[in-house]
């Protein structure tokens, strides 16, 4: 149950930061390690944090961030 949680957590909080800037997302990754590390969330227990080494992460590539526009369209009908 706690990896589930953990999992949900971390795609929750992870999703959210697209296209962001270097500062932005370093900022965000020691965040999330403050909030890892502490027992008020429930995520990890103390016996885990004290073994928790951190999370790896790829190192921030700017060639891959991409510009995009949303254009919502109308929903249809389902036809049944």
């Amino acid at each position: 149950m706690k990896k589930i949680a953990f999992l949900l957590f971390f795609i929750g909080t992870t999703s959210l930061n697209a296209q962001l800037s270097v500062d932005e997302i370093q900022f965000n990754r020691k965040e999330h390690a403050k909030e890892l590390s502490d027992t008020s969330f429930g995520v990890l227990n103390t016996e885990e944090i004290e073994g928790f080494g951190g999370l790896d992460y790829f190192v921030f590539d700017s060639t891959f961030q991409i510009t995009a526009s949303f254009i919502k369209k109308k929903a249809e009908a389902l036809k049944c």
